[in-house]
């Protein structure tokens, strides 16, 4: 007896191996991939069963393995949404401990010392332990999207007892790099990019620090240019009208000798009007005055400048909170605003241009005052000149008329030879 069959029908899945991203997959197509099997709920070309759940459906799901392995779930967490694979390290000892450790060639790991001040234990735990040996590289990340990010160390921490980093890179080699940073394009890339987004409080978009039990020659920021042809070690800049493109909350220092710029300026301010001030290699200073730099030109009075000059108090003193040994001589800037109301409203400083100005018009005032002077006394020499001159003839006139030895003849010709010695007088 025999069993008809019926007839065939409609196979439900398409089985077509290991998934491949150059193969066109339809609706119904079935592929392994990682350890699990999908069916293709959509059609695709290229994407991952097990990342794109609108284009795949899991079929059966990867198991465990045997001790000591991981096994790589393809089910998403309902406590973690969005984590693929989660890796755990449950030890309770008391030293280092990693979750996942990468290792490449035969490095030694060397646990690196805690920074002072970074409130991190000795006995610091590891999500990720990343090293190599030789010129292998520990962790490499790339990327190639326009808003994407290759690394992102974020810190979530609120506290301020420590340093809370985002990212720490640490350095025990004498020219090592905890952090290094390389833009080799050429429109303005950073090799390293720190933003304070703040909108209060005093952050930094990078910090560098020294500690107190570091080097008294150390630095906490480096920055600088090995180019020959030009280039800057530290660039600042500001976009407020009100704020400062450089602050210092101490002493600066610039040192230029024996170095590349030592024969060029110590250090060049650029004004606003296209003028520069500053101080030359020989440490002296100048100021803009370039006559295309200046408008609104208006005469003055060098007589009045000398005259207020004259009258306002010049002291000796010191300043406040300095060595009191350091003396000073000079006017108050507040009487200076005063008499000659120059440098705009601040009346607490003086500027070297006025105070050098005003110097130099009251030494002309004053020698104005003395070739006036010389005049007048000049005028009035001459006269008392004249009248010595006259007394001198009439005594010795009037001493030969006295003796009868002169007679009228030579009385008058005594007159003209008066005016001829007056002359001669005059002229020497």
């Amino acid at each position: 007896m025999s069993i008809p069959k019926g007839a065939a029908g409609t196979p439900v899945l398409n089985w077509l191996g290991s998934w491949n991203n150059a193969t066109a997959y339809a609706v119904n197509d079935a592929v392994t991939y990682s350890n699990g099997s999908y069916r293709a709920s959509a059609a695709s070309t290229g994407l991952a069963p097990d990342t794109n759940p609108d284009s795949w459906t899991v079929i059966a799901a990867a198991g465990s393995t045997s001790s000591g392995q991981i096994a790589a779930g393809n089910q998403l967490s309902a406590s973690y949404a969005g984590i693929l694979y989660s890796f755990k390290n449950t030890d309770t000892l008391t030293t280092n401990a990693v979750g996942v450790q990468a290792l490449l060639g035969s490095p030694t790991v060397s646990y690196a010392a805690i920074p002072t001040g970074s409130g991190i234990p000795s006995t610091y735990k590891m999500g990720l332990l990343a090293a190599s040996s030789g010129g292998n590289v520990g962790m490499y990340a790339n990327n190639t999207g326009t808003g994407g990010v290759a690394v992102w160390g974020a810190n979530t921490s609120t506290g301020a007892s420590n340093w809370n980093a985002g990212v720490l890179g640490t350095s025990a080699a004498g020219i090592g790099r905890g952090v290094a940073g390389v833009a080799s394009g050429t429109g303005g890339a950073s090799g390293v990019f720190g933003q304070a987004t703040g909108a209060t409080g005093t952050n930094s978009g990078v910090l560098g620090s020294v500690p107190s039990t570091g080097s008294s020659t150390a630095y906490g920021v480096k920055g600088e240019s090995l180019t020959t042809g030009g280039g800057v070690g530290v660039y600042a800049s500001t976009a407020a009208a009100s704020g400062r493109a450089l602050f210092a909350n101490g002493s600066v220092y610039i040192e230029n000798q024996g170095t590349a710029t030592a024969a060029t300026d110590i250090l060049m301010c650029h004004t606003t009007g296209g003028g520069y001030c500053g101080f030359n290699s020989s440490g002296q200073s100048y100021n803009a005055s370039d006559r295309n730099v200046k408008e609104n030109f208006e005469p003055i009075s060098n007589t009045e400048i000398l005259e207020k000059l004259v009258a306002m108090p010049i002291t000796k003193w010191t300043f406040k909170q300095s060595d009191d040994s350091v003396k000073y001589v000079g006017p108050m800037a507040q009487d200076f605003h005063a008499a000659f109301g120059l440098g705009g409203s601040n009346d607490r400083v003086i500027h070297a241009t006025n105070a050098q100005g005003v110097t130099m018009a009251a030494l002309q005032g004053l020698n104005t005052k003395v070739e006036d002077k010389t005049k007048t006394l000049e005028a009035r020499l001459n006269e008392l000149e004249v009248r010595v001159v006259i007394l001198e003839n009439s005594l010795t006139w009037s001493q030969k008329i006295a003796t009868g030895n002169l007679g009228i003849g030579m009385s008058l010709i005594g007159v003209p030879v008066l005016g001829y010695r007056l002359i001669r007088r005059r002229r020497s």
